[in-house]
């Protein structure tokens, strides 16, 4: 597991712009971006929703962001964040937003959701305990346009001024070394997060999908069914963590499709539990001696999508759809069990396009969309990490 950064400054509006990238793990565009604020001044998630840039113009009365932040609101009451940073990235730079529009914007977020700002010099952190228990109180709001970014509720002009400040300087603040050094990166683009595996080779192509054609014509039943998966969970074993041959790569997805058991049983050789998880998965005794849910709780899952993902990029690319959407589907399931949000939704996304009625992939969206984290980012496993988890969780 990677370490967590340190707890942001809250009056630091520089160091919050640093931070959000690394959070996501990209550099948000015309979002509203909320970092949830737990009672330990952690970060306890990180949300992020497309928003307009006519919307931070004022523009059709702000018809987005209400809804965006009425369910963001949910989101983090549901993930223990009483407090909330607000970013709103935009295409317009503070100094070209009309105050009207400013008035507008800190209107919606001023909603009986909100209390005050953290920049009232007079406010104390214990009368948070008075505050409306089923909202939010925002802490600062910041907007960030292409080239600088200012708060918009912080009175000191020296902070901030109108004009904002400029964007690249908070590319060296003290905030983006410490996540550097955590082991975080930062892509462009949502997109660029998992990247497209590279087209295989053609041979490899040939192969894996004439492997996965003879498997769904055997469709082997009862105990020879089971027989065929245990084989194939044993294979799976044994090619880690090179990867399956493109022969056992159309088996495994041909497999995957039929007895969604076995796809679990492969994803759990990478949790906490490893192999022997697996076997009990697949074996599907009632309770299993060891279950899924229970590796889930283990802050361990937090690396397994960096063993697994290199595997199943392989295996999306040599599979034809539709069988790739299980390969991705699975991908993606494996990036929200370790806490990779963002990864999640862009795999999820992909195997709904390959198959838009993909349960698995659809299920993902719906765990990210709720702000619905796997059981080792909250509760006692989250106590165990040290701290606020490691989760990048993404709106729609």
């Amino acid at each position: 597991m990677l370490p967590h950064p340190p707890v942001l400054r809250l009056r630091d509006p520089a160091g919050v712009v640093a931070a959000v990238p690394y959070l996501l793990g990209f550099v948000p565009r015309r979002s509203l971006v909320v970092v949830g604020v737990d009672e330990g001044q952690g970060v306890g998630a990180t949300l992020r929703v497309d928003l307009p840039t006519d919307d931070l113009l004022g523009a059709g009365a702000c018809e987005a962001l209400p809804a965006a932040w009425a369910h963001v609101g949910r989101v983090l009451r549901r993930n223990g964040c009483g407090r909330a940073l607000v970013v709103l990235y935009g295409d317009v730079d503070p100094a070209d937003l009309p105050d009207e529009a400013v008035r507008r914007l800190l209107d919606v977020l001023e909603t009986p959701a909100v209390s005050r700002s953290d920049h009232d010099v007079d406010h104390d952190p214990g009368d948070d305990a008075d505050h409306d228990p089923d909202g939010v109180l925002v802490l600062d709001v910041l907007l960030v346009g292409p080239c600088r970014f200012r708060s918009l509720l912080c009175p000191d002009r020296a902070c901030c001024p109108v004009e904002g400040v400029l964007v690249s300087a908070s590319g060296s603040h003290p905030v983006a070394a410490s996540f550097v050094l955590a082991g975080r990166s930062v892509v462009g683009g949502r997109e660029e997060v998992e990247p497209v595996p590279p087209v295989a080779d053609e041979a490899d192509r040939v192969a894996a999908a004439a492997a996965a054609r003879r498997s769904c014509r055997a469709r082997p039943h009862g105990e020879a069914a089971a027989d065929h998966d245990r084989r194939l969970l044993r294979e799976w074993v044994v090619c880690l963590p090179g990867g399956p041959s493109p022969r056992l790569v159309g088996r495994l997805a041909s497999r995957w499709r039929a007895n969604p058991l076995l796809r679990d049983a492969c994803l759990a050789v990478f949790l906490p539990g490893g192999p022997d998880l697996a076997r009990h998965l697949l074996a599907g005794a009632n309770p299993p001696a060891s279950s899924l849910a229970g590796s889930l709780v283990d802050p361990g899952c937090a690396g397994a999508v960096h063993t697994g993902a290199p595997v199943l990029r392989r295996m999306a690319a040599l599979v034809p759809a539709p069988l790739s959407a299980e390969v991705l589907a699975a991908h993606a399931w494996l990036s929200w069990a370790s806490g990779e949000g963002t990864a999640a939704m862009v795999l999820a996304e992909r195997a709904l396009v390959v198959a838009p009625t993909h349960s698995l992939a659809r299920l993902v969206l719906q765990c990210l969309d709720h702000g619905l984290g796997a059981p080792w980012t909250t509760g006692p496993a989250r106590t165990a990490a040290g701290g606020s988890p490691r989760r990048r969780a993404t709106g729609p």
